[in-house]
C-alpha cells in the first residue's frame, strides 16, 4: 500500500524503511515534501532530547518548530493542549502537528477547542489516556482533520490493541511497527526516515481536502 493511502487504513511495517524519495538533508526536501505547511513538533513527557527524531527533524528542517511547555515534567493535558493551540494560532500557514507520547494526547485534546487551526496530525506512540485519567477529555468520535496513528507492538506506554481502538475512534489511519518499543531514542529511533515518509503521506492526504475547501470558498 502506498504511504499516501494511509487515511482510514491500517499498514503494518516490520522493519524501518529508508527514505528513497529525496535526500532529507537537502533544502529542496522542505519545498517538495512539506511546502505550504507549518510543521509543529509536540513532544511528550520530559520533552524530546537532542537525539530524539523530533529534535533531529527540527535541525534538518529549520522551518519545523516545537510546541514548548512550561513544565515538561508535569503532563497536564489542559495546559499542554492550550499551548498547542496558542502555538498554532501564530502560524501563517496550515499547521501539521507531529506528536509523540503524551504530546499525542495534547494534540487530540487541542482538536476539541480549535480543530480549524490544524490541517493534520501524525500521532506517534500515543500514551495510554487511562494512565493519566484523561480518557473523557479526549475526542470520542472522528477528528475533523486527517490523522495517522503510529503504534508499536511492544510499546510499554500503550498496548497495540488500545492504540488501534483509539485510532478507530478518531477515524485515523493506523500504522503498526513491530518491536519498535516507544518509538524513541531508547528503542533506536533517532533520524527515523520512515517517519518522514509517513509525514509526507499525511501532507499528501491533506492537500485534496484543502483544495476542495478553497473551491467552496470561491
Amino acid at each position: 500500500m502506498p504511504i499516501q493511502a494511509l487515511a482510514r487504513a491500517e499498514t503494518r511495517v516490520d522493519t524501518p524503511q529508508p527514505d528513497h524519495r529525496l535526500d532529507a538533508t537537502s533544502p529542496l526536501a522542505v519545498d517538495r515534501r512539506f511546502a505550504g505547511y507549518r510543521v509543529l513538533m509536540v513532544p511528550g513527557l520530559f520533552g524530546s532530547g537532542p537525539d530524539h527524531w523530533q529534535s533531529q527533524w527540527q535541525r534538518r528542517y529549520p522551518r519545523f518548530e516545537r510546541v514548548e511547555q512550561d513544565d515538561w515534567s508535569w503532563p497536564n493535558l489542559d495546559r499542554w493542549s492550550r499551548r498547542v493551540v496558542e502555538t498554532a494560532i501564530q502560524a501563517e500557514e496550515p499547521v501539521v502537528l507531529v506528536a509523540h507520547s503524551f504530546g499525542c494526547l495534547a494534540t487530540v485534546r487541542a482538536s476539541v477547542f480549535q480543530s480549524n487551526l490544524i490541517a493534520g496530525a501524525l500521532l506517534v506512540a500515543p500514551a495510554d489516556p487511562a494512565r493519566f485519567g484523561v480518557e473523557t477529555k479526549l475526542p470520542q468520535t472522528t477528528i475533523d482533520f486527517p490523522t495517522t496513528v503510529v503504534a508499536s507492538s511492544d510499546d510499554p506506554w500503550m498496548t497495540l490493541d488500545n492504540a488501534r481502538r483509539w485510532a478507530d475512534r478518531w477515524g485515523s489511519g493506523f500504522v503498526r511497527l513491530d518491536g519498535a518499543g516507544h518509538i524513541n531514542v531508547k528503542a533506536g529511533y533517532t533520524e527515523w526516515p520512515l517517519g518522514l515518509e509517513l509525514l509526507d503521506g499525511l501532507c499528501q492526504a491533506i492537500r485534496p481536502q484543502k483544495q476542495a475547501l478553497l473551491q467552496l470558498l470561491h
